[in-house]
């Protein structure tokens, strides 16, 4: 299990491992030849997890635009309060 302050960090260079192994293959068959049918249940798990992460990425991104009405937040609000104002 990935801490929290790293699991992305952790995921994404998994991640880039099994993107170099799948661009190296031609076909499915060829990718799993000595693997395991648990590898092929995987490999179809985090295609789901995939779909599902960009779907809630879009949806974190949209409420980010959201949010960026062009006025500064609260802390950057009192981080440049000038008290001799």
């Amino acid at each position: 299990m990935n801490m929290s302050y790293c699991m992305f960090q952790n995921t994404a260079t998994d991640l880039r491992q099994c993107l170099e192994s799948m661009d190296e293959a031609d076909t499915l068959s060829e990718l799993f030849l000595f693997q395991s049918r648990d590898e092929k249940r995987s490999y179809d798990l985090m295609r789901e997890y995939c779909q599902n992460f960009l779907d809630i990425a879009h949806r974190l991104d949209a409420a980010q635009q959201d949010d960026d009405d062009g006025q500064p937040d609260e802390a950057q609000e009192w981080a440049d309060f000038d008290a001799d104002c």
